[in-house]
């Protein structure tokens, strides 16, 4: 799977320095899922060391760099002139556990209401 500088960035340091949308493209694709807002932060956990494992390089430059809102794109670009912007990494494949996103949450702890829509009007 071919993934660009930013990408990288947000999964092996855990800092957005995607776009939302893309985010979720990424993290689909690298799990070959569905996911759901509330499954982002698993994902995001799981992904991160396989990821460091493939791009050790980089995940060592990472380390210790503060990343912020604030200098996100400074760290970025500094990131993108030492390794370039682009990165092909392996799929985890069978390794990742696709939950259901109505039972993920329980499977949490987390109180879930269930609503019945109606389908007819008044």
């Amino acid at each position: 799977m071919k993934i660009n500088c930013a990408d990288a960035i947000t999964m092996i340091a855990g800092k957005l320095c995607v776009s939302v949308d893309r985010l979720y493209a990424l993290y689909n694709e690298f799990l070959d899922d569905n996911l759901y807002t509330h499954q982002l932060h698993r994902a995001g956990r799981f992904a991160q060391p396989i990821v460091r494992k493939q791009l050790p390089e980089l995940a060592a430059y990472l380390d210790g760099r503060r990343i912020t809102e604030d200098n996100w794109q400074l760290e970025l670009n500094a990131a993108r002139a030492r390794f370039g912007d682009e990165f092909q990494i392996e799929k985890p494949g069978y390794a990742w556990q696709h939950i259901h996103p109505m039972h993920e949450p329980i499977l949490q702890g987390k109180k879930v209401i269930a609503v019945e829509i109606s389908e007819t009007r008044p």
